[in-house]
């Protein structure tokens, strides 16, 4: 049927989206990615965070480990502790201290060596020390010109007195040796003495060692905090 003369036929034709339209439908998609982000973000941020505290414990735990290991191996005027401030009398507080170091009895394959007397040898030294980017690290140095420490009138020098020295202080610039762990914050060590009464009330037998370490900054909401403390016994 066609239409009459008088019949109006009406089209419409579709619309276009107005300028404020298109702001609104950017802005909602922007703020939708937006909040995509900062969700991906911070999910990187804590898996980082996360990662780093694990490799920082892992790596402490090590360095106890070693320590345990190294200072009961060792003797008390063979063990040589690096601080700025050390006590007057050797035994005390070495707070902020860079690190430590000691004669050791074993060379690098780890076995120990005897005289025709089996009086041990020391064979070598150990260090751990602090680096300028605040990271623990670990070195060695052995040498076969080292003489029995058993013996009072021929013992090899402590570390601090050893040609060249093998102190914190002396690797500190150099990045030498195996990295423990990153971002610490404190290493603090006290050195007790024989027959000290302690806080307990109890006396000391022998003299021990206390160490404490930090990694991280404490109270830091966006970061992560580490402090483990151990104890050690020079038994040579």
């Amino acid at each position: 049927m066609k239409p009459t003369s008088t019949e109006q036929i009406s089209v419409r034709r579709p619309r276009g989206m107005t300028l404020l339209e298109i702001s609104i439908s950017t802005a909602l998609v922007s703020i939708v990615f937006l909040a995509v982000f900062l969700i991906i973000d911070k999910g990187l941020r804590f898996y980082r965070l996360n990662s780093d505290a694990n490799d920082s414990q892992r790596g402490v735990l090590t360095f106890l480990s070693r320590l345990n290991s190294a200072l009961q191996n060792s003797a008390p005027q063979f063990i040589f502790i690096d601080c700025a401030t050390p006590p007057g009398s050797g035994f005390g507080p070495y707070p902020n201290s860079r690190g430590i170091s000691y004669a050791t009895p074993f060379d690098a394959a780890g076995k120990a060596r005897f005289d025709t007397a089996r009086q041990l040898y020391w064979q070598g030294y150990g260090c751990f020390y602090i680096d300028d980017d605040r990271s623990l690290r670990y070195l060695s140095r052995f040498s076969s010109q080292m003489t029995d420490p058993n013996q009072e009138t021929i013992s090899p020098p402590a570390p601090e007195d050893a040609v060249p020295p093998v102190t914190p202080a002396a690797f500190i610039g150099t990045r030498q040796g195996v990295l423990l762990a990153k971002n610490v914050t404190d290493l603090a060590f006290v050195k007790h003495d024989k027959d000290e009464i302690l806080s307990n009330g109890r006396r000391t037998r022998k003299p021990f060692y206390e160490v404490t370490i930090e990694c991280g900054k404490k109270g830091d909401p966006l970061g992560y905090w580490i402090q483990l403390k151990s104890s050690f016994f020079p038994r040579n």
